[in-house]
């Protein structure tokens, strides 16, 4: 039994060690048809823990502009592979935390939507 692989979720942080994992994944993407989003977290800090300063709101929208860029470089990449690709990018105070969040919410979705569709007995 083959199982086909619709959506590959690729956390990136424009590391060498996440261009490197971008690099590998592309070629076997392209052999099963998938579908590639790639998520970035931006680290939601406040100054002191307690408030945001003016500074800390420009520099996490330096990082997103920043961000925006890899990510179009990203999605040019796919496309030159014939892959599909979208781009994500979410504030967060614990970016392992967001990352599972992120990828389990459809499933969570799915479940919930099952079991509506179970108590409605259609």
């Amino acid at each position: 039994m083959t199982i086909k692989i619709k959506k590959i979720l690729i956390p990136y942080d424009a590391t060498p060690s996440s261009r490197k994992a971008v690099k590998k994944v592309f070629p076997l993407i392209e052999k099963h048809g998938s579908k590639i989003i790639f998520l970035s977290c931006i680290h939601d800090k406040a100054t002191f823990g307690f408030f945001k300063t003016k500074s800390d709101k420009k520099e996490i929208e330096r990082e997103r502009k920043t961000i925006q860029k890899y990510h179009e470089q990203l999605k040019k990449e796919a496309d030159s592979f014939g892959i599909q690709s979208t781009s994500k990018i979410i504030k967060s105070n614990l970016e392992s935390h967001s990352i599972i969040e992120y990828a389990t919410a459809p499933i969570a979705m799915q479940i919930r939507s099952n079991f509506t569709t179970f108590l409605n007995g259609a």
